[in-house]
């Protein structure tokens, strides 16, 4: 039992289970005459059984970036923007960062020109999820701003409260996206665009 708590494997394994459980419970929430209020429950339910999972395997240190971007996206789901920002945020700051300086990174690639790409800067759907939690962080500040906001989360309050004017998230989530084109397209055709983009 110790050796099954040590292994980050296992614990990612139990998170994506119940992230499939979760998923089920979405789309039986669109069935007619379903019982929406228990989907509803039990989908929140499995995605609290998510988290927790993916934030054991994370805490045993999981190499690479899935699981940090993992528990961001089930963060996401439970409406705890502030934490799956913060995790995004730094991870963009500590493993995906520019890479032109000279000391050594770890998870790099190295391309046919000699650059040092990042697992964070090749992975598209990293990128995707940053600028969909930007596009909902956008639109509560926006809310917020309005005196309009239905959010009920005290940690989101309390940030929206002090960074809601300040945030500049369209200029973030338009970076958020030249990345992903990036990433995805990774080709000297894109280059010049990518760069003019930016």
């Amino acid at each position: 039992a110790l050796l099954c708590k040590k292994d980050y494997t296992l614990w990612v394994r139990a998170a994506d289970a119940a992230v499939d459980i979760a998923t089920l419970h979405n789309e039986a929430l669109y069935i007619r005459h379903s019982n929406k209020k228990h989907h509803r429950e039990e989908k929140r339910r499995w995605l609290e059984e998510a988290r927790g999972d993916y934030g054991m395997a994370d805490n045993l240190k999981s190499p690479g970036i899935s699981v940090p971007v993992k528990l961001a996206s089930v963060y996401l789901e439970l409406g705890n923007l502030g934490e799956a920002l913060t995790i995004l945020t730094d991870l963009r700051n500590s493993r995906g960062g520019s890479s032109s300086g000279g000391k050594k990174k770890k998870n790099v690639l190295i391309t046919r020109q000699g650059e040092q790409k990042s697992e964070l800067e090749r992975s598209f759907g990293a990128w995707m999820l940053f600028a969909d939690l930007l596009l909902r962080v956008g639109h509560e500040c926006v809310q917020w701003n309005n005196r309009v906001s239905v959010v009920e989360n005290y940690m989101v309050k309390r940030w929206l409260k002090r960074f809601s004017k300040a945030f500049d998230y369209a200029e973030r989530r338009f970076e958020a996206l030249c990345s992903a084109l990036e990433a995805a397209a990774g080709s000297k055709s894109c280059v010049k665009l990518v760069e003019w983009m930016k």
